[in-house]
């Protein structure tokens, strides 16, 4: 309706139309009204959403033994003695982010 003598919003809100049986429900208080998840929906979103999210970010380590071959893990990294270290870290590739 383009008449700006009417406002379309305000006749549908004020309105008795409501598909989704919304003004029968009591509102909800977000804090009062929270319950804690069940074990198996905080289980659920552990081993789908958690768990694959975790192993995608996770830091993986290398080291370089005196040969120049690459080794998995820190069992290869120089002693204090032995001479100077080089850390080298991108953070979140690919801006992918963690909220944990």
């Amino acid at each position: 309706v383009l008449d700006d003598r009417l406002n379309l919003t305000e006749i549908i809100v004020d309105s008795q139309i409501d598909p989704f049986k919304k003004r029968l429900e009591k509102p909800i208080d977000p804090i009062t009204g929270w319950k804690k998840p069940s074990e198996e929906y905080t289980r659920h979103t552990i081993e789908n959403s958690v768990k694959p999210l975790r192993r995608l970010t996770s830091p993986v380590f290398f080291s370089t033994d005196k040969e120049g071959k690459r080794r998995k893990g820190l069992s290869e990294l120089p002693t204090q003695n032995e001479g100077p270290l080089l850390f080298v870290a991108n953070h979140q590739f690919g801006k992918c982010k963690s909220y944990q």
